[in-house]
């Protein structure tokens, strides 16, 4: 279906520390393509590669294989489990950085939708994500998504629903980098050990409009 000579694995052969942890949970050992967005009607695929994404549109008229395109995105960090509107293809959103985004392809602008994670270097001080489900939940019931576009949208709102993890009161422990070329480099991960406290999770909804230059969010609810 892909041209051959696509670039579907990071030239170093290494995916991002966020990108190894989902394989990780999904119990996979391959690299490239692994997983994808199907839009049936309008036929757009998008997916996850080489720490970006990619899409392209099956056209039943088209000849010869596909040759996928980066989408435009407005973050340097690794983006991931990509998610097309149903009601309207040219909108993608995705995780990267524990914050949810939004692509918009006509207007090739991209918009970040929530402000959960504040980037601090300690992993003790920045506990709330969006879009991504807490590691229990990956782990013991394989659901790696964390947020889901309304089917229909009627009244010129797209609705985006989405799970916010609180990971306050689970411990963190630190090992030494894997990656690192120097000995003293540490890396931190947070892990529910049996009998310690778990994530919390909220549901919140997410109402944005768009328009021809740009998406305009307007307004978070907070689902109880």
């Amino acid at each position: 279906l892909l041209e051959f000579n696509f670039q579907s694995a990071p030239p170093s052969n290494r995916s991002s520390r966020e990108e190894q942890l989902l394989l990780e949970r999904k119990r996979l050992t391959t690299w490239g393509i692994t997983s994808y967005e199907l839009h049936p009607q309008s036929g757009k695929i998008v997916f996850p590669a080489a720490s970006t994404l990619y899409q392209c549109v099956d056209n039943p008229h088209r000849n010869g294989p596909l040759f996928p395109a980066e989408l435009r995105t407005g973050t340097d960090g690794a983006k991931l489990t990509p998610l097309i509107c149903p009601s309207n293809p040219d909108l993608i959103a995705y995780v990267s950085n524990c914050d949810i985004w939004v692509s918009h392809e006509t207007s090739g602008t991209s918009e970040r939708l929530t402000y959960s994670h504040r980037g601090g270097r300690s992993l003790a001080e920045d506990p709330l994500s969006s879009g991504t489900p807490s590691y229990v939940i990956q782990e013991e019931f394989s659901r790696y998504q964390g947020c889901w576009w309304q089917p229909q949208s009627k009244d010129g709102l797209y609705r985006l629903l989405y799970e916010e993890v609180d990971d306050s009161e689970v411990k963190v422990y630190t090992f030494p980098s894997s990656t690192s070329l120097f000995n003293c480099d540490v890396e931190q991960y947070r892990f529910p050990r049996a009998g310690s406290p778990n994530s919390k999770s909220n549901l919140k909804l997410i109402e944005l409009t768009v328009n021809e230059n740009e998406v305009v969010r307007s307004r978070i609810l907070e689902l109880q």
